[in-house]
């Protein structure tokens, strides 16, 4: 076969590829032009290459191509942030955040989780050891939303990345927790950019606190000044 004959007999998982590359980048690119970005790549393959992927069992090959849509979706990422000055998360960058632990950590007085806090207060809260303070504040204000959105994704979320939890491939909750982070991504992303709206016609950013010292501050002031800061 030639490299068009590959790349033909190819395109169901090339399409399957694409569609996953359009969730998980949501908000840089849709599947359709995914698709056109992945086969571009393939075509820029030489036929030795195409053969090899042509050859790989399903699963592998399926895999393999939307590691190429990741790369198409993270380049797509960068051209926007060069662009625009804004971030964009994917979510591969939302799950890894989650599995490092990013939502750990209560209210010392209350001992409610920190994306319960007033925003006021999120607004403050410093890194954990992997993230930017503007990720983690963007987390934890996307969780905040979702929750109030969606109870139960919230729920799951925190049963698989907060509790532990571990779901059996024949769960339908396992698929669900993977919707769920799907929309904790929307609601980081949406939060990120009335974050960078409000920075830029606003007073400007807010000097970082500990965490410690932000719920101290929500439990001594919980009803007071830090109510009247609120976004």
């Amino acid at each position: 076969m030639k490299k068009n004959d590959y790349v033909l007999e190819m395109m169901p998982d090339v399409r399957t590829a694409a569609r996953t590359t359009g969730r998980e980048w949501e908000d840089v690119i849709d599947s359709d032009d995914a698709e056109q970005e992945i086969l571009i790549r393939l075509l820029e393959l030489t036929e030795t290459k195409l053969r090899e992927l042509y050859e790989l069992e399903r699963p592998v090959r399926i895999k393999l191509l939307t590691e190429i849509g990741h790369q198409v979706g993270m380049k797509y990422r960068d051209d926007y942030e060069l662009f625009s000055g804004n971030h964009t998360y994917g979510t591969r960058d939302v799950r890894k955040m989650l599995e490092n632990d990013a939502l750990a950590g209560v209210d010392e007085e209350s001992g409610v989780p920190l994306w319960e806090l007033p925003e006021s207060v999120i607004s403050q809260i410093t890194r954990t050891e992997s993230e930017t303070v503007s990720e983690r504040i963007d987390l934890l204000l996307g969780m905040k939303k979702l929750v109030h959105r969606n109870a139960r994704y919230g729920f799951l979320i925190q049963e698989k990345y907060v509790r532990g939890v571990e779901f059996a491939n024949e769960d339908p909750d396992r698929k669900a927790v993977d919707r769920a982070v799907d929309a904790l991504t929307r609601e980081m992303n949406n939060t990120r950019r009335r974050r960078v709206a409000e920075y830029e016609d606003g007073p400007g950013a807010r000097t970082p606190v500990s965490s410690t010292k932000a719920s101290r501050m929500s439990s001594t002031d919980w009803q007071g000044d830090i109510l009247d800061g609120r976004r």
